[in-house]
């Protein structure tokens, strides 16, 4: 629900238009109006009032409304009354010529910073946190799946814009945390998939329905229901068949499992060493695996947002002279032979961290390649936020 915002007064009515797209608004017509709305308000606006009249009015709608926020527009002939009133009621206090934008990015940045706290958000920090607690034990385990799950959640970005669908919380949490499953497969078994290795049949079995291990892990955390099944489902063809075996195909499938699949199968045709269409074009040949509407986004999206080859020259580094914005392109591995880190990831500060541990613990085989993104205008815009922190969650709505 949006918060509310009264305006009162000429000079406050500029306002509306600026503020309607992220506020319920209300224009009132006289004080008393504003005085009778104020309880169920977040912010008012308001001017064309006299000193005396306005500060009667301030303390007055403050005792209806304790936690209002008031953008008050004040002459410059007034006196210090309502000024020293704003030292006990949570106003901002604005030039009485101040232009529209300007009053409206104000009271954006003013009711973030003066919000108190919603009844939600010890859930909501709860949730993140468990997030990032999450992806850290599985980078831990096996780095590649969470290398993997890193990559996905920008792809997924990337996606949604291009299919001009919102990116929710739920698919976010569920391209990072897709391999979870992971963690309920002996080490043993990993290494020797990993490294090519032929499986015996039960272990085979157990990694084809890792996505069903991880759904189960995660669909006993409340509030996770659909990141469950979105990572469940993310193996599902479109017409039904494949695992799990359930009974359900085509758009009963959830649009972020289908989203995954397309991702996940794009991504490892284009590690064997396929182009983008030519990678395309074997998902096309594919028949029922696919959503044909999403799965032709991603044909149009990643043609130009992923492409194969930077325009950059990659330069030799070591774990000691690595910097947040640089862009993997070889594999990190320790000195023993055990992949790290797969090439294609945006280096952030917890990584660096993360791989001067392994240097201290099992050394690490340098030197491996980047490409500072940093370095370029126009890759600069799209890594800059990436590179800062690979488990930042967008926090579920309430």
């Amino acid at each position: 629900m949006r918060s509310k915002v009264l305006i009162f007064g000429s000079t406050s009515q500029g306002c509306s238009p600026e503020l309607s797209g992220d506020y319920e608004v209300q224009v009132c017509q006289n004080l008393s109006e504003a005085l009778h709305a104020a309880p169920a308000a977040q912010a008012l606006i308001f001017s064309d009032a006299d000193e005396a009249e306005a500060t009667t009015f301030l303390q007055d709608i403050f005792g209806l409304n304790p936690s209002l926020r008031i953008a008050a527009f004040i002459p410059a002939n007034w006196s210090d009354a309502v000024p020293k009133l704003s030292e006990t009621i949570p106003m901002l206090l604005l030039p009485a010529d101040a232009p529209s934008a300007l009053v409206s990015a104000n009271l954006r940045q003013y009711l973030r910073l003066t919000r108190k706290p919603s009844s939600n958000s010890t859930l909501e920090q709860s949730v993140n946190g468990t997030v990032s607690a999450l992806y850290e034990i599985l980078a831990i385990i096996d780095p590649y799946s969470a290398s993997l799950g890193q990559r996905l959640r920008y792809a997924c970005e990337l996606f949604c814009k291009a299919a001009k669908t919102p990116l929710t919380w739920e698919l976010e949490t569920a391209a990072l945390l897709g391999e979870i499953g992971i963690l309920t497969i002996p080490t043993r078994a990993i290494i020797k998939a990993h490294s090519g290795q032929d499986l015996p049949p039960f272990e085979r079995d157990m990694l084809a329905h890792l996505p069903e291990r991880g759904a189960d892990l995660l669909g006993q955390i409340p509030s996770f229901g659909l990141v469950a099944e979105i990572i469940r489902f993310q193996g599902k063809n479109f017409d039904g068949t494949g695992l799990p075996n359930q009974s359900i195909s085509g758009e009963e499938i959830p649009q972020g499992a289908r989203i995954l699949k397309i991702l996940n199968d794009l991504f490892k045709l284009k590690e064997a060493g396929r182009t983008q269409d030519e990678a395309i074009s074997t998902m096309l040949d594919r028949q029922g695996c696919y959503d044909p509407a999403l799965l032709k986004v991603a044909g149009d999206c990643f043609a130009i947002s992923l492409p194969s080859k930077i325009a950059a020259n990659s330069v030799p580094t070591t774990v000691n002279d690595l910097r947040p914005g640089q862009l993997l392109v070889s594999n990190i591995e320790t000195a023993d032979g055990v992949l790290v880190l797969r090439d294609g990831q945006v280096i952030s500060p917890k990584l660096i961290h993360k791989l001067r541990n392994f240097a201290f613990t099992s050394g690490i085989r340098e030197p491996f390649y980047v490409i500072d993104l940093l370095e370029s205008c126009q890759m600069a815009t799209s890594f800059h936020k990436l590179s800062q922190n690979e488990t930042t969650i967008f926090v579920k709505p309430k």
